[in-house]
């Protein structure tokens, strides 16, 4: 185990409430945008993980959602070197696009990629799309995985050869107003192995 990292997103007039949740029956505190108290040492391997939050999904104040990444080393030499690249933010868009660009990587000149993206306060049914490199790749709806949060991952993305970065759009129906909250980026690489962890608003 390299890290884990735990990010949720809430809807709330104070931090206070809302920073401080359950981790497995742990407490842990977390910091606003994007980083967490410490996991590694809670999570130890594959595995179910319980998130108490003081509030219930779908009240205000409330959590929208939460998403454990867990970075970890293999033992086989037969593993490529990978760049982990994580943004976290919290930006509220209604109506209108969010586009940034990840940087912090060189790709291999034939890259293997997995990207994953998190978002909060989407309304269920409602229209959300995700663009990866200009290319639509998920419709956020809020009622996958459930309850105001959306996840998407993909193992099958494209990536150019010795790229330095990528781009991210999210674009909120009228109807909606949504919380783009993680962009992670885990693509084989030239560079030393490294985690990044960035503030992309």
């Amino acid at each position: 185990m390299i890290r884990a990292l735990l990010f949720w997103g809430c809807e709330c007039n104070s931090y206070s409430g809302l920073a401080n949740i359950n981790f497995n029956g742990t407490p842990i505190t977390g910091i606003v945008i994007g980083s967490t108290g410490i996991l590694t040492s809670l999570v130890l391997g594959n595995g179910t993980y319980s998130i108490t939050v003081p509030s219930a999904l779908s009240t205000t104040p409330g959590a929208d959602g939460a998403t454990l990444y867990v970075v970890y080393c293999s033992p086989s030499a037969s593993e490529p070197i990978r760049t982990i690249n994580i943004y976290a933010g919290a930006e509220f868009i209604a109506g209108s696009s969010l586009s940034w660009t990840q940087t912090g990587f060189t790709a291999t000149s034939s890259p293997s990629a997995k990207v994953s993206f998190t978002d909060g306060d989407c309304q269920d049914g409602l229209v959300n799309n995700l663009y990866f490199n200009s290319t639509f790749v998920y419709n956020c709806n809020g009622s996958t995985p459930g309850n105001h949060y959306g996840y998407w991952e993909s193992s099958s993305v494209s990536i150019p050869p010795s790229a330095t970065s990528v781009t991210w759009r999210f674009d909120a129906t009228s109807y909606d107003c949504v919380s783009p909250n993680v962009s992670v980026v885990s693509v084989t690489s030239v560079d030393p192995v490294a985690i990044h962890l960035h503030r992309f608003c």
